[in-house]
């Protein structure tokens, strides 16, 4: 990967400044973990675990299962079944402390390591760092950076080297935001995000940059219930393209080898509700669904001859989600998640929703347990 291959340091980086932050109030090796637990305020530390089912991982049009299940495709995908368990492994932290105007700074991360069993040709990974910082009662100020390392898509045909490989990409996200409590219960955090994506040296005239812009309101009612909608805008500029200088007569378009400007604009609505029943003795629990919609148009400048894989080509995604969650022991959370979302293709080239139009569901649970 062309980009940094040690994103994952990020993290790690997080937790040596908090211990040396930590270190130079203590006297002795292992006050710096007794003060953790005194002033939880401070210094969170969480272990996570995530198993999760997904009935259709590289995401296959009816199509393409079709023929992976009957054995019949041109080059035959490189894991044994498309339904496959997830394992993914995890620490998330936070530290907080009063560093300007006597307004606190909180640092968060976390690290992620997603690993399939079954099929370890398909492992990722992916971390985060943010710093927020309060600027008045009402008005924070977030800045963070995420990244995903090595995710794979699906296997394409290079046509430098016509070597049938797995495509993967590395992204790098920048975002700033800007969280504002309107009312008590109501938050509104209008937000813009910039992102570039490197894939492997087989498939570079995919690499593509963008930018979001967008705004999520927020509402709770007290502990019983919360709300959440948002919108946010995005375009995306297929750069690598410019290494493309024509369709191949020798190796035609295909769901194999997508070739082309890949460009796009894309408009994104989301809506979440959620409940917090108190069960007496079992505690209180969120039992919360929530929908997304996005709407993309791919903005090649190519007709159909030049680029028939994207001119006129558009399509809706829509995702359903369900979630029933607690904390069933002390320190420890759990919760269970139902999603099912699908990808509904439109394109004046009959070939591209065939190979585009997918659906898959996932089941999965997250646990959640803080360390100190």
């Amino acid at each position: 990967m062309r980009t940094a291959k040690f994103g994952w340091l990020v993290f790690l980086l997080l937790l040596c400044f908090v211990s040396a932050e930590a270190a130079k109030k203590n006297s002795g090796p292992y006050d710096f973990f007794r003060s953790a637990r005194t002033n939880r305020e401070k210094l969170r530390l969480y272990f996570e675990w995530s198993p999760q089912y997904d009935n259709n991982v590289l995401k296959y049009s009816s199509f393409d299962k079709n023929n992976f299940n009957n054995g019949t495709e041109l080059h035959p995908t490189p894991i044994s079944k498309l339904e496959q368990w997830r394992q993914q492994f995890g620490l998330r932290g936070t530290f907080t402390r009063k560093f300007f105007l006597d307004k606190a700074t909180t640092f968060s991360g976390y690290y992620r390591w997603n690993s399939f069993p079954q099929a370890s040709i398909i492992n990722y990974q992916s971390g985060n760092f943010q710093i927020e910082q309060v600027i008045i009662k009402q008005v924070n100020l977030k800045i963070a950076y995420n990244y995903l390392q090595g995710y794979p898509l699906r296997n394409y045909t290079d046509r430098d080297t016509k070597i049938w490989e797995t495509a993967r990409f590395d992204q790098n996200e920048y975002s700033f935001k800007v969280p504002v409590t309107v009312v008590d219960g109501l938050e509104i955090e209008p937000y813009a995000q910039w992102r570039i994506l490197y894939y492997n040296p087989y498939f570079t005239e995919y690499d593509a940059s963008g930018r979001t812009y967008g705004s999520t309101a927020t509402y709770k009612w007290e502990k019983l219930a919360d709300g959440a909608i948002g919108f946010e805008h995005s375009e995306m500029n297929n750069f690598g393209s410019a290494q493309i200088t024509g369709v191949d007569p020798l190796h035609p378009v295909s769901g194999d080898d997508e070739y082309g400007n890949s460009s796009y604009k894309e408009d994104e609505y989301k809506i979440a509700l959620g409940i917090h029943p108190d069960l007496g003795e079992l505690g209180r629990i969120k039992v919360g669904v929530d929908y997304l919609y996005r709407y993309r148009v791919y903005t090649t400048d190519g007709d159909l001859v030049d680029d028939p894989f994207h001119s006129g080509r558009s399509h809706n995604f829509r995702r359903y989600g369900f979630e029933v969650g607690g904390d069933p022991v002390q320190n420890t959370s759990v919760s269970f998640r139902v999603e099912t979302e699908q990808r509904t293709t439109y394109s004046p080239n009959p070939v591209v929703p065939m190979y585009k139009d997918y659906k898959a569901t996932r089941i999965g649970m997250t646990m959640s347990y803080r360390i100190f």
